[in-house]
């Protein structure tokens, strides 16, 4: 029997439900573009955009779009992209991506091994291994020696040979600009190293393991005598002074003249 009689044969029979054959609220732009559907009688050319999405813009227009997987569309969407922790799209971050911006890293190329590389904020270093360095020149006038923390200034011989009482005036008043230094030191920064201090310096046991000796990391020290601050304690006349050839700490007249090498805290 022919279609068309079946749906005549509906009708008549029950008016109701024929006529639920020929309703419904689609528009064009409900049905996709190129097909057709009959709309309370009326045949409906569909006008809805057939849409690709693409990997140059993140917008998505509506339209019809047929499955497809998101990684195929754009290659960098997968785990190598995405930080450990986290899952876009049911894609799960590479173990071996971190976020390195966060918490306390504050390790500079000076920290790390020579030829080491680390990720510091974001950042590859490859390190210097200045830290691990016991001297370190910082290219100011001043020399640093890790090992005590101290700051010293490089050359030997800015003042030349002096009495107590004039080495104490002119160690007060360096400062940035004299004697070399670039190193935004002010007055009253700098001072006489005590015995301790020189002694260690000295001592061959602590020598920079690519020097043979403590005075190559300067300019112009004498080989001689230079003041101590420590003080002589069985009188006020004399003071202490050490002798860079061999570290010996002697008794001085604070008249006499020794050289100067100061020193301060490093910054």
């Amino acid at each position: 029997m022919p279609w068309f009689i079946i749906i005549l044969i509906l009708i008549l029979s029950n008016v109701g439900t024929g006529y639920l054959l020929f309703r419904g609220d689609a528009s064009s732009d409900d049905i996709r573009s190129g097909k057709t559907a009959i709309v309370n009688g009326s045949m409906k050319t569909g006008s809805m955009p057939i849409e690709k999405i693409s990997d140059s813009t993140s917008t998505i227009y509506e339209g019809y779009y047929k499955e497809t997987k998101l990684e195929k569309i754009d290659s960098d969407l997968n785990s190598d992209n995405i930080k450990t922790g986290v899952t876009i799209f049911g894609i799960s971050g590479n173990a071996n991506i971190i976020d390195s911006s966060s918490g306390n890293v504050d390790a500079s190329a000076d920290d790390l091994l020579i030829g080491k590389k680390a990720w510091v904020s974001g950042q590859l270093i490859v390190g210097t291994g200045k830290a691990f360095e016991r001297y370190i020149d910082n290219g100011d006038g001043t020399i640093t020696d890790n090992h005590i923390g101290l700051t010293w200034l490089k050359t030997g011989n800015c003042f030349d040979a002096q009495n107590w009482k004039t080495t104490l005036q002119f160690t007060q008043n360096l400062k940035n600009g004299d004697c070399g230094l670039t190193d935004k030191s002010q007055s009253g920064e700098w001072r006489l190293p005590t015995k301790y201090e020189w002694q260690i310096m000295s001592n061959q046991i602590y020598k920079n393991s690519a020097h043979s000796d403590w005075r190559d990391q300067f300019t112009d020290i004498q080989s001689t005598k230079y003041w101590v601050s420590s003080p002589f304690t069985l009188n006020e006349t004399n003071g202490l002074a050490v002798a860079t050839r061999n570290g010996l700490i002697s008794v001085q007249n604070k008249t006499t003249k020794q050289y100067i090498l100061p020193v301060r805290r490093s910054h």
